[in-house]
């Protein structure tokens, strides 16, 4: 006889279309049909390790019906059920008013095996992973204190305990009377109500452990909660569970605990909206009697899921792709400024706590080239199209495909680009943390959700990816840049739990955030985009783009640094009023504010695609875009070499992206000696190492990313190198705009 536990429908539909594939349900006469993933997903040139394991994942994802034999639930369950008898939602409240049994070595309530001694280094275990944080943890299920009193030996700030059953909750509440740390009981009810009043992203860490209240829910009870509680876990938070009357049965129809974690958790962990790279899974040894009722393997299962956001991304482990959190703890600042549950802030305790630490990170770039020790790289997740708006008028590169759909996409990118783009700059992250750079990822954010301001309204925002359009460390000062497009109005936010832990362990650190412009319609150009070629000539020759000077305005990425003096160029992202804003913002500084002028550039955005700098005096210059002359002989004058970049080895870009074929150009400079470029860019490798001087070049994949609006140095913050204020313009000039307006004529 066999007992069947399937999933649900629509989450067979979510993981099947993950992979591009209809969900079948395996059986053993019925074989699932194979995925390509190398044809379907990715482009044939990336083939990496992190690629083979990301795609072993998915197809492990692949919903599948888990089935038992009698005789193996005999062996792991021999005297009970592994779970109450309470299916109705009315029938669940009556756990609250069951009696407990309660001795020494077990908890039991009305006959049900809750909760035994033997488990106390597994809990152990699991409250050493909700602790790391530090902070706020949430425990649901009290039991017999185990896992509590674990929690309690580390240095916590305040612990809240959701427990259902009365007869339990009297011991949390004598518990809480002598707790170390601050302890908020909150009970006695199911969890389901108790969750209600805890507030959106206000906890570090999570500890869930309950006992399954019907047949249904034995296997599943745990998502439930997992769904609820990604609400509240702050980004960076960290949280585990266990459910061992499931996996003691679970355990025995798998050759490993990570092909368990793969086949039935993560597919339900995923439809609650969890994420791949957020998830790993490890085995803890373990002891139960031989006369446990629910567990008889010698090793148990311990989840471990991140919330995406200010916590760095580590090198793949052999989990199927899912990544190894074991020393985020480290990273992370405890101080957190969210009000506690019915009490007072301490404001002298927060003040003290918001002190930076005196080993802390620190914030420092001055250069392009200095050695680098941490950087942000961009994600690629719940990416849309940019919308039509006075800063873009977007166009479909295919002409074919521009044919089939009409008119330009809205909404949401495919599911499958997302993924390929994701593929790729998480490629990056191994590759920089493999040459010693720490890194660090934005929050997830929805950026489908429509925006609203007296002046302006879009149907959805843009994605996270090109960080470096967003801000800019100059020196030991964090910029947040104005932004340009509508769209994008909102996308520091992504990155703003980093600037804060930033902020809070660096005492140096300054942090400044451009004047937030209107993006009213007197802001733009309204017939630029209806200009012939002609007339665009003739406006950008006095640098006259799509934006006006109404307001500053700039994009990050339009400015390069080069120690005491950094350079911004005018264009389609960035007016002289923002010029001079940071002009202005960084003379006290000593820094000094240029522009740069590229006159035979017909959509100027972004410096990083047309004048690279690479190193001390060299620079990678666009033979189609040539600097003004004035410009360059500044340059010069100061000792400045310039090499020209050949044209592109492959110039075909993606049907959605609205970048140029010199996205080519956007390397990422990681040293004085050491770059990483695009894999296909074969002479552009050449050109680095046999005529710019640098010693390691590091070819990756990134093609996918493109459609994102960068490559590699758009899709990176530097956060830290190891670099001074040099000075290497001591001749200086007049940077008067007015001297530029007629540089042609």
């Amino acid at each position: 006889m066999l007992e069947v536990f399937p999933l649900p429908v629509l989450l067979q539909e979510r993981a099947a279309e993950q992979v591009g594939c209809k969900a079948q349900p395996d059986s053993p006469s019925a074989p699932q049909p194979a995925v390509s993933l190398e044809q379907d997903m990715f482009p044939k040139h990336f083939m990496t390790a992190a690629r083979i394991s990301r795609r072993a994942s998915l197809q492990c994802c692949r919903p599948r019906f888990v089935v038992q034999t009698a005789s193996k639930c005999q062996k792991a369950i021999q005297t009970a059920k592994g779970y109450a008898e309470l299916p109705s939602a009315a029938e669940r409240g009556r756990w609250v008013a069951e009696k407990e049994q309660l001795t020494e070595e077990r908890l039991d309530i009305e006959g049900h095996p809750v909760m035994q001694r033997w488990e106390t280094p597994y809990m152990g275990k699991l409250a050493e992973v909700a602790t790391r944080n530090g902070g706020r943890v949430v425990e649901v299920g009290f039991g017999m204190a185990i896992s509590a009193k674990a929690v309690q030996s580390y240095p916590i700030e305040e612990h809240i305990i959701l427990e259902a059953n009365r007869d339990v909750f009297k011991r949390l509440e004598d518990f809480a009377k002598g707790a170390t740390s601050k302890v908020t009981p909150m009970g006695p009810e199911l969890w389901q109500t108790s969750i209600k009043r805890i507030p959106d992203n206000s906890v570090d860490g999570i500890l869930y452990d309950t006992y399954p209240l019907n047949k249904e829910e034995q296997h599943t009870h745990q998502f439930d909660f997992l769904r609820e509680a990604r609400r509240i876990l702050k980004p960076g938070g960290i949280m585990t569970y266990c459910n061992l009357t499931s996996l003691g049965v679970l355990r025995h129809e798998y050759a490993s605990w990570d092909e368990l974690f793969e086949a039935t958790q993560k597919p339900h962990l995923l439809a609650a909206g969890y994420h791949a790279d957020e998830l790993l899974v490890e085995a803890f040894p373990v002891e139960p009697p031989k006369d446990c009722e629910y567990y008889s393997h010698d090793t148990a299962m311990v989840p471990i899921i991140r919330k995406r956001g200010n916590a760095s991304r580590h090198s793949s482990h052999s989990l199927g792709g899912r990544r190894s959190f074991s020393s985020w703890h480290q990273q992370q600042s405890p101080w957190r400024g969210q009000r506690s549950f019915g009490t007072e802030v301490n404001h002298a305790a927060a003040q003290h706590k918001m002190r930076p630490k005196a080993d802390g990170r620190k914030l420092n770039a001055w250069t392009q080239w200095g050695e680098l020790k941490e950087c942000v790289v961009g994600v690629a997740d719940n990416a849309c199209f940019p919308p039509v708006q006075p800063a873009m008028i977007p166009e479909i590169n295919d002409p074919v495909l521009r044919k089939v759909l009409g008119e330009w996409p809205r909404g949401r990118k495919s599911q499958r680009c997302v993924d390929a783009a994701n593929e790729e700059l998480d490629n990056l992250v191994n590759v920089l943390e493999g040459e010693g750079v720490k890194t660090l990822r934005p929050e997830v954010m929805d950026w489908s959700q429509p925006l609203k301001t007296p002046f302006f309204s879009v149907e959805n925002q843009y994605v996270a990816c090109c960080v470096r359009d967003t801000i800019i460390t100059v020196g030991k000062t964090a910029i947040e840049a104005t932004m340009s497009r509508r769209d994008r109005y909102f996308e520091i936010l992504a990155v703003r739990q980093i600037l804060r832990d930033l902020w809070r362990e660096d005492p140096e650190m300054l942090w400044k955030a451009a004047p937030k412009p209107s993006m009213a319609d007197d802001m733009y150009n309204l017939s630029w985009w209806d200009w012939t070629e002609k007339d665009r000539y003739e406006h950008m020759h006095k640098y006259q783009y799509c934006i006006t000077n109404e307001e500053p305005l700039f994009d990050a990425a339009d400015i390069t640094r080069c120690g005491k003096d950094i350079f911004v160029q005018p264009s389609m992202t960035c007016n002289y009023a923002g010029i001079e804003w940071l002009r202005r913002e960084l003379a006290p500084q000593g820094i000094r504010v240029h522009s740069a002028h590229f006159p035979y550039d017909l959509a100027p955005s972004h410096i990083d695609c047309t004048f690279v700098v690479l190193g001390p005096r060299l620079v990678l210059t666009n033979p189609e875009r040539p600097i003004a002359a004035r410009d360059a002989a500044f340059w010069k004058e100061n000792g400045w070499d310039f090499v020209d970049c050949g044209q592109p080895d492959n110039p075909e870009r993606p049907a959605f992206s609205q970048s140029s074929k010199w996205l080519s150009m956007n390397i990422f400079v990681i040293g004085p000696s050491k770059v990483i470029v695009e894999e296909q860019e074969k002479g552009l490798q050449e050109l680095l190492k046999h005529r710019c001087g640098f010693e390691t070049v590091i070819p990756v994949p990134f093609r996918n990313v493109f459609e994102y609006g960068g490559s590699l140095h758009c899709s990176t913050w530097d956060t830290c190198r190891e670099d001074d204020m040099v000075d290497l313009f001591p001749k200086q000039r007049d940077d008067d705009p007015a001297l530029f307006e007629q540089h042609l004529s």
